[in-house]
């Protein structure tokens, strides 16, 4: 039986498309690295990898709230810090008084007394990234307000949480209400005051109760304090967790969707070779037939 020229070139064209497509498919592997360009590829991997790329989402997802809470719960541990050391400067100046006998050394520390309650407004009113600490939720208006004996809170007694993993929360914040004992008494503030009135009317016994007091205060912020290191930690081991849950996850996806790279480059430089034959007959065909080509 006789082929005609007609179907050995419609063969041939046939051939060479299919050359070119699995040509062009090789070529996006090796330049992409990855098997999977769509979901036809194989499609129970492309679902699967579509699940993983999902899980890595969440992940950047949960990174981003752990950052801004590292950062949010650092600056308040900064913070605090600096409360204590005033706190603890409070309290020293009224170890002094209790100790004074001048009435115008008390009068002095008196008005010192009144320097730091100012100081304490300005560390309530810490800022970061733009908002205010010890705020609660109202972070874009100073929470503490007001001059010695008349200070006030304006914010919330709310408690933020970051999630930082699935079903993982982490206290981003405490308040001023907690910070500086709003809401208990007495307060930091009330302290400062009531100390600073003692000292001017030289009441011992009140001295003494204000002394009391501040260390009460003193040892409460430092707790807090403790707690803030134990929420850093917290949020360095969800940092860890979730580092370790992405290179899993990026390992599972190269499993899935990725290509072997030095096989792929084998296997391109074969179709290369083959399309390039294949080019040369069709050619050839299309000059003369193949009887031509054949002598």
């Amino acid at each position: 039986m006789r082929i005609s020229d007609a179907y050995i070139a419609r063969t041939s064209t046939s051939r060479l498309s299919q050359l070119t497509d699995r040509l062009s498919t090789l070529q996006t592997q090796v330049s992409s690295g990855l098997r999977i360009q769509q979901a036809s590829d194989d499609p129970s991997g492309a679902v699967r990898a579509a699940q993983l790329h999902s899980g890595l989402s969440r992940i950047d997802q949960y990174n981003t709230a752990t950052d801004a809470a590292t950062g949010w719960v650092k600056a308040e541990d900064s913070a605090l810090g600096q409360i204590t050391d005033t706190l603890r400067s409070a309290y020293d100046q009224g170890l002094q008084g209790a100790n004074a006998t001048s009435t115008d050394a008390r009068s002095t520390l008196a008005d010192s007394l009144d320097s730091l309650s100012n100081t304490l407004v300005q560390l309530g009113n810490t800022t970061y990234d733009g908002r205010y600490l010890f705020g609660g939720t109202q972070t874009t208006t100073p929470p503490f307000n007001g001059a010695p004996g008349a200070v006030s809170y304006t914010g919330d007694d709310t408690i933020r949480q970051a999630t930082v993993g699935e079903g993982v929360q982490v206290a981003v914040n405490q308040p001023g209400s907690t910070v500086m004992g709003t809401n208990t008494q007495p307060d930091v503030f009330a302290t400062l005051h009531t100390l600073a009135t003692a000292l001017r009317n030289n009441d011992q016994a009140a001295i003494t109760n204000g002394v009391q007091a501040l260390n009460t205060n003193l040892t409460r912020i430092t707790n807090l304090r403790g707690d803030t290191g134990e929420r850093l930690q917290q949020l360095s081991l969800a940092s860890d967790h979730l580092s370790s849950s992405k290179i899993t996850l990026n390992s599972a996806v190269d499993d899935v969707e990725g290509v072997d790279i030095t096989q792929a480059i084998v296997d391109l430089k074969t179709q290369e070779n083959l399309y390039t034959a294949a080019s040369y007959v069709s050619s050839t065909l299309g000059r003369g037939g193949l009887l031509q080509w054949l002598r």
